[in-house]
């Protein structure tokens, strides 16, 4: 039943973002990161290597990220989106470093102006409490641009 609903879920994220970049052209940002090592991004595993990203710029209803390298095209969906920008104006993905993986915890957007949250799953975040040297956290740029 879990796996039946994951893929209703991923199809419908498909057709919600195939309507909005057919849509959303004219809003349309991109950027290009270096990922050096593994890292998880929402429901997508990305593997090292060059990234290309794209996003709306603010005003979609609906913000979906497609994230494309190693010849993979992936979806990752904010749950934050409203926050400002708060690395001194470049675009950055900021990691976390949690057990033997890096998790993707927010994406600032020069051009958009805004801070975009991802959350990590439940069983990871459990790993992390009561733990008291914490986690490690890790910036890598991106290079935005419309």
């Amino acid at each position: 039943m879990k796996s039946r609903l994951s893929q209703i879920s991923a199809i419908a994220a498909l057709a919600v973002a195939a309507l909005g970049f057919g849509a959303g052209q004219a809003n349309a940002a991109q950027g290009t990161f270096n990922l050096p090592f593994k890292a998880h991004w929402g429901q997508a595993t990305l593997e090292p290597g060059q990234y290309k990203l794209h996003f709306d710029t603010p005003g979609a209803a609906f913000q979906i990220f497609s994230v494309t390298g190693n010849g993979r095209t992936q979806f990752v969906v904010p749950f934050v989106g409203e926050m400002q920008i708060n690395h001194e104006g470049k675009s950055c993905l900021l990691l976390e470093h949690i057990g033997d993986s890096y998790y993707v915890r927010e994406f600032d957007s020069d051009l958009a102006g805004r801070n975009y949250a991802f959350g990590v799953p439940k069983t990871v975040r459990q790993l992390t409490v009561g733990r008291a040297e914490g986690t490690s956290l890790l910036t890598i740029a991106v290079h935005t641009a419309k």
